[in-house]
């Protein structure tokens, strides 16, 4: 499990109180939520380890995922694969 920093914590809890919404959306909603959330910051500067290729990279396999989702795994199953640490 990847640990968020303290203040990011924060930030996620106080986003899911003024918008409460947000707990009704099914989980690969919520994915696709960050995906555009995480391009839009890209796209403004907002993650500046990220090149515009690398952006263009994750935008093309998320655009491949979308119009193929059998070509992916889901989350747990990633998990599962991930070594322990």
């Amino acid at each position: 499990m990847v640990a968020l920093p303290l203040h990011a914590n924060k930030i996620v809890r106080v986003i899911a109180e003024r918008f409460p919404e947000l707990e009704t959306l099914a989980p690969e909603e919520q994915l696709a939520l960050a995906a555009e959330l995480t391009r839009k910051a890209a796209r403004m500067g907002g993650i500046p380890d990220l090149t515009e290729r690398s952006v263009a990279v994750l935008e093309e396999r998320l655009d491949h995922f979308l119009a193929n989702p059998e070509s992916g795994i889901s989350w747990e199953e990633l998990r599962m694969q991930w070594p322990s640490e």
